[in-house]
């Protein structure tokens, strides 16, 4: 399975990971970092957590190989179908460029009609018209919708306005409700951009938060959110900062609200971290993932309840579940099906390499899918990976990795 890409990209590699957890093979699936899925309740699995596969049981890592990488950081990794996806490089040094692949992952080629753009987000919304948010270098528009293949030449619906204080000047994150309205998230601030519902032009705020509405102020405030998502007519959003804590962000439960979301601080006070991508069960059971930047270690909050609730949200540590698991890190993305979770990301140092954990009870415990790296790679070191996607079939596409599923 072993593919390869028309330009070589240095110290990259494509984690194409396949893998299928018997409990979690159904219809129900998130496909990575770019949405907020939707799955039942009902699951029968279960999981041991001692990090040591039962008898009849083959390891996790059994079977994986290496595969190709487009870019250096995959800021978008979208899948339209199990063969045709897309990999955007928007924060690379050489960022300004689109990749597409026809063959699930295996071979990338460059798409030359953004070769002036960074792409940091691809979404499809539910008009089945797909999204894309970053900026264009020569023009200085930050969203388009993608036109026909093969070029897929985009048609802007927003260039950043003239107010330095609220321009969306760089597009980090799309997300389209069901009855159309478009919340789009800026790489470099706290602005954001809103198109209401039947509407043809955004508006620029200094931020989402809803505080403001409550306090009889005319602006929201500046409140850091990175990522946006779309669930039904709905938005959430997540967050954080070096200097500010993790946060989720829920639909305001204010009768004037629009775009507008509550944040419910997950950390302490004093501590910092950054989310950077979260999941949604249903409206008391989510998960959301990230970096702690106070004490370096992978975040991973669950919500078990009333999510508006900051008491709701448990810090899990993945050393509650294997004491191998006490390194320095941050989870980067996460793909759900039904209650079960494969997260990937990256350890302190770096030269450390990266790591795959998963979970078959939303998040509450975890097991590491490489607990012996020399065997599949040869080296001591997992590939670093940045983004994830989980196929229906079970497949799974992330950087770094193949696993064949068949």
């Amino acid at each position: 399975m072993l593919g390869f890409y028309e330009r070589a990209t240095p110290l990259a590699t494509l984690l194409v990971v396949a893998l299928c957890l018997a409990s979690a093979c159904n219809d129900d699936e998130h496909n990575g970092g770019d949405d907020v899925g939707v799955t039942d309740d009902a699951s029968d699995s279960t999981d041991d957590t001692d990090g040591v596969p039962d008898a009849d049981e083959p390891p996790l890592q059994e079977g994986w190989t290496s595969g190709p990488a487009p870019c250096q950081r995959h800021n978008a990794w979208y899948f339209t179908s199990r063969d045709e996806g897309f990999a955007g490089c928007g924060e690379d040094a050489e960022g300004q460029v689109l990749w597409h692949t026809t063959d699930g992952g295996a071979t990338w080629e460059e798409l030359d009609w953004f070769n002036t753009v960074r792409v940091n987000d691809v979404r499809l919304g539910p008009d089945d018209v797909l999204y894309g948010a970053g900026v264009d270098s020569i023009n200085g528009w930050s969203a388009w919708e993608f036109g026909d293949p093969p070029l897929f030449q985009h048609d802007v619906i927003h260039s950043p306005g003239s107010n330095a204080f609220t321009n969306v000047a760089q597009g980090r994150s799309i997300a389209i409700t069901d009855s159309g309205e478009i919340l789009l998230t800026d790489l470099t601030s706290s602005s954001v951009a809103y198109r209401a519902e039947g509407q043809s032009e955004f508006t620029e705020y200094r931020g989402l938060s809803d505080e403001y509405l409550y306090d009889g102020e005319e602006e929201p405030r500046t409140s850091v959110a990175d990522f946006v998502y779309a669930r039904g007519d709905q938005f959430y959003a997540i967050g954080g900062s070096l200097t500010a804590s993790a946060a989720v962000f829920l639909p305001s439960e204010h009768p004037d609200a629009t775009f507008e979301l509550f944040r419910v601080d997950l950390q302490e006070e004093s501590h910092a971290g950054e989310l950077r991508d979260f999941h949604i069960w249903d409206d008391h059971s989510m998960i959301a993932v990230g970096r702690d930047q106070s004490q370096r270690y992978p975040l991973i909050y669950v919500a078990d309840g009333d999510p508006y609730e900051e008491e709701n949200w448990e810090r899990i540590w993945l050393w509650d579940s294997d004491p191998d698991m006490d390194f320095e890190g941050s989870i980067n993305a996460l793909a759900v099906q039904g209650d079960s979770v494969i997260a990937v990301g990256e350890r302190i140092p770096t030269s450390a390499g990266g790591f795959v954990i998963k979970s078959e009870d939303r998040g509450q415990s975890w097991e590491n899918v490489f607990p012996d790296p020399q065997a599949v790679f040869g080296t001591s070191t997992v590939p670093i990976a940045d983004n994830i996607w989980w196929f229906d079939d079970g497949d799974v596409v992330a950087p770094g990795l193949i696993y064949s599923a068949d």
